[in-house]
């Protein structure tokens, strides 16, 4: 479950949940996904961590190129998570220069 949110993931895909270190390109190295938002103002990451949270992301390679907002927020994933609980959902693209 940790690992995929699922106690039957789909692993063609190789698309598993990291809740600790996001990897980005080698200019960019490594960092900690909980300092990035800690101090954050939008709502959806600062209240789970003062609550306790996590955060956790799916990095889709090549995803900044092949989706678009619209596009995810149409999709199967948008409507499970907050079937799910979740109180938001945003979708962050890093391209490959790191903006």
């Amino acid at each position: 479950m940790n690992r995929y949110g699922s106690d039957r993931p789909d692993t063609r895909f190789d698309l598993e949940l990291k809740d600790v270190m996001l990897f980005i390109s080698p200019p960019l190295g490594t960092f900690m996904v909980s300092d990035i938002f800690s101090g954050s103002s939008f709502k959806v990451f600062s209240d789970s961590l003062e609550s306790g949270g996590i955060i956790k992301v799916l990095c889709v390679p090549n995803g900044a190129k092949k989706y678009s907002n619209s596009t995810l927020k149409k999709g199967d994933i948008y409507n499970e998570a907050f079937k799910s609980g979740a109180k938001g959902l945003p979708f962050l693209k890093i391209t490959e220069n790191g903006k």
